[in-house]
């Protein structure tokens, strides 16, 4: 049970208190609250930090953003943080050079941003009251989300799909998926309709090139010496 209280003055925080709430809200005296074995008092908060990387000091999830829980977007943001922070970190600690870490605030930065002030907008149709407040759309479920923009996309788009995008599934070669191809730790190449599509690991595009050869100088471009493209 969640209710919101006024500001000022501290609530008491005990079975009885929450069931004179009940009561008081839903217009009803026959649902009997028991055995309560937690109750906390919180506000929402919406807090962004400036920067996601300060040197050797890299912040992800809860440490460099911080939402209201409508819509539930804390976890997916920070989830998306660390699969993005990850694949680069590995390769600079295989060789790559360390500038490819700022690109991780380069491409999370802006999305925690949205996904903050979409969690604010939500918050506030249900603090008003607003009968779509508890609706969900692909904003919500963070599959639209791109890195259009970023430094690390190349090549051009291919039916529909552009570098920056989250690769979409379909049908592969030998009747698999291709989010079966995307699991495991490198990149994966998808040749479809004379073009190469070069997966990242985080599930991105990273490029749509002609040939396997233009793929994996990308890759090299980007301090990957020419690791093979699986797939």
């Amino acid at each position: 049970m969640t209710a919101t209280l006024p500001a000022d003055g501290e609530p008491e925080l005990s079975l009885a208190a929450f069931q004179a709430l009940l009561d008081a809200r839903s217009g009803r005296t026959d649902i009997v609250l028991s055995d309560m074995g937690w109750a906390s008092l919180y506000r929402p908060n919406i807090r962004m930090a400036e920067h996601f990387r300060a040197g050797r000091v890299l912040l992800a999830g809860d440490a460099v953003h911080v939402h209201p829980p409508a819509g539930g977007q804390g976890l997916n943001t920070g989830v998306q943080d660390a699969h993005n922070l990850g694949w680069k970190l590995a390769a600079v600690l295989a060789g790559a050079p360390d500038g490819l870490l700022d690109t991780y605030e380069e491409e999370r930065l802006p999305i925690a941003a949205h996904v903050l002030g979409l969690s604010e907008k939500l918050l506030r149709k249900g603090f008003a009251g607003d009968p779509d407040a508890l609706e969900r759309s692909a904003d919500e479920r963070q599959l639209t989300l791109t890195y259009r923009g970023s430094s690390l996309c190349a090549g051009q788009g291919s039916g529909g799909v552009r570098p920056r995008d989250r690769m979409p599934d379909g049908g592969a070669p030998g009747g698999r998926r291709i989010f079966e191809l995307l699991r495991g730790p490198g990149f994966a190449g998808l040749e479809r309709d004379g073009h190469v599509f070069l997966l990242r690991p985080d599930g991105y595009i990273g490029g749509i090139f002609g040939t396997r050869a233009q793929a994996g100088a990308y890759i090299s471009s980007i301090g990957r010496h020419g690791r093979p493209i699986r797939g």
